[in-house]
């Protein structure tokens, strides 16, 4: 055997020595079972931040929803009638819930009725003489999101032109009764008319402060199903009384 090959023989031995010498690393049995674990643990943990940043960007989108309902949110669309006699004659009134209605309490105030989307309270007397498009209003001032409404007798002083549709609209500024209350916005204008006299008995002013898209939609619905009946008129023939109107148009 030449000496190379006692140098191989040599090197194999102590390869298979030191392979017997250093001992085989053992898996514990339950390795698998705690990386599974693991993995479980951290996908949970990326779930709840997932859900935590939706939360966030779902209360940073529509959290102006939740502080100003007034002016996100509509009314709930159910409606009630009310019939209130004004100058001899009964007004119809299709109010959305959140509406109310009363007439000016002082008797030297013009004949009418106040309505708005708040609880109201007419007050004894007005302080002083109930002029201007407000009246006796019942209340001293409005908040946001707010609108009040005064129908006043008016008949004759509105008429139709050929047949045209004629309603309140806004006006370019609030006067001086509507900025007096905090109003920002004011309509003015025919609200309910006698069909058969072809003349509108009572006409409306609107105040209102920032208003909201909802709001003005009731607003147009309150005056768009008004109905008034005059009682003093004759029955127009073949009806049962030309004074009732179920609509403004």
């Amino acid at each position: 055997m030449s000496s190379t090959d006692e140098r191989e023989a040599h090197e194999q031995r102590l390869r298979e020595l030191l392979a017997g010498a250093v001992p085989t690393p053992t898996v514990p049995p339950d390795r698998m079972h705690r990386i599974h674990g693991r993995v479980l643990r951290r996908r949970r943990r990326r779930a709840l931040a997932a859900t935590a940043a939706a939360g966030a960007v779902v209360a940073l989108l529509y959290g102006s929803l939740v502080v100003q309902p007034l002016r996100t949110q509509p009314a709930s669309p159910s409606t009630e009638r009310h019939r209130i006699e004004v100058a001899g004659g009964t007004l119809g009134l299709d109010l959305p819930d959140g509406w109310y209605a009363t007439e000016p309490a002082d008797p030297a105030a013009p004949a009418g009725v106040f309505v708005a989307n708040r609880p109201l309270k007419a007050s004894e007397s007005c302080l002083t003489a109930p002029t201007g498009d407000f009246p006796c209003a019942p209340r001293p001032a409005l908040s946001d999101g707010e609108a009040l409404i005064f129908l006043r007798t008016a008949p004759g002083v509105w008429d139709t032109v050929d047949g045209t549709d004629v309603e309140a609209s806004p006006r370019p500024a609030p006067g001086e009764s509507c900025r007096s209350l905090g109003g920002d916005q004011e309509w003015a204008g025919p609200a309910v008319w006698l069909a058969a006299e072809r003349l509108f008995a009572l006409e409306a002013d609107v105040c209102l402060r920032n208003a909201s898209a909802a709001t003005l939609a009731e607003v147009r619905a309150i005056l768009g199903t008004a109905a008034y009946y005059d009682t003093t008129a004759p029955p127009a023939s073949g009806g049962s009384g030309g004074g009732l109107r179920d609509d403004a148009k």
